[in-house]
């Protein structure tokens, strides 16, 4: 039998989880337009904080403005100067529901899940249809390990959102999934891909499911819908060459390991994720003709 070979990193389906809910946070909090993918990622380097810092100077007053520099500040790590950037904000515009919130995040981060919890239901009994008060409450359950509570939390988040980000729709399928549901994460996902359309995150993590439920065959189609949206072809077919491996089609999955690493080998130059990869392949490659071959 040929033992898998987990890669450590999926080009294809990077995990984004809590720190995607807290990037969309940001945006939100901040009263903004959510920032396109590049702009996220890095969120809470020197170059945003002072970005920001650049515009206070020109009115020392914006509570959003405040509320942007508390996350960049939290997403950094330095605790203290989101909290006096927070407080800030907090002067300028002391009702607005969005302060708790980063309140709240605050009290994520440095652990204490109750408090948070605290502050999620505070935003919630003042303004029941505050999407980033649901997501809040259920970031702290899922830390407490009530992961079906949490992804009800999303239900709500996503149905008190006019365009709820693809992250929460993947995050409340993770929570589902975490809560033993397979089935209902897989649903989850495919909700939303109805709702936003195709999105490459939802339909990665849905392949994901479909293989662990043992259905290789929809889990194959799913990622042939997603092939003409890459130019590069060989991480597509790399996992392809899993997929069919998982499903018992060794034949299949050394053909599809092939093309995908004489894709890689074409090319003058290799990045660097690329050439990590064409190693994975060569190490599949042998496995699996050893095993064909009866090799012990």
């Amino acid at each position: 039998m040929i033992t898998p070979h987990r890669r450590t990193s999926d080009p294809l389906a990077q995990h984004t989880g809590r720190r995607a809910i807290a990037l969309l946070a940001l945006a939100l909090l901040a009263g903004a337009a959510l920032p396109a993918p590049a702009a996220l990622a890095h969120p809470a380097g020197p170059a945003q904080i002072g970005a920001v810092d650049s515009l206070l100077r020109a009115d020392p007053g914006d509570a959003a403005l405040l509320r942007r520099r508390a996350e960049l500040m939290r997403l950094a790590g330095n605790l203290a100067g989101a909290a006096d950037a927070l407080a800030a904000a907090e002067r300028a515009a002391p009702n607005d529901p969005r302060n708790r919130v980063i309140r709240g995040r605050l009290s994520l981060d440095r652990g204490d899940l109750h408090e948070a919890l605290d502050h999620a239901g505070a935003v919630l009994a003042a303004h029941p249809r505050e999407p980033l008060g649901w997501a809040l409450r259920a970031e702290a359950r899922a830390r407490l390990g009530a992961h079906a509570l949490a992804a009800a939390d999303l239900d709500r988040a996503i149905a008190c959102s006019d365009v709820p980000s693809p992250e929460l729709f993947l995050e409340r399928a993770r929570l589902r999934a975490a809560a033993g549901d397979e089935r209902g994460a897989l649903a989850s996902l495919d909700g939303g891909i109805a709702r936003l359309g195709p999105a490459a995150a939802l339909e990665h993590e849905a392949v994901a499911i479909e293989a662990r439920l043992g259905r290789f065959e929809a889990a194959l189609c799913r990622l042939e819908r997603l092939a003409p949206r890459y130019a590069r072809r060989a991480p597509l077919l790399a996992r392809r060459g899993d997929l069919l491996q998982r499903a018992g089609r060794i034949p299949e999955a050394i053909a599809a390991w092939s093309e995908a690493l004489l894709r890689l080998e074409s090319r003058p130059i290799l990045r660097r994720d690329d050439a990590a990869l064409a190693r994975e392949l060569r190490a599949q490659l042998h496995a699996a003709a050893r095993a064909l071959q009866g090799a012990p």
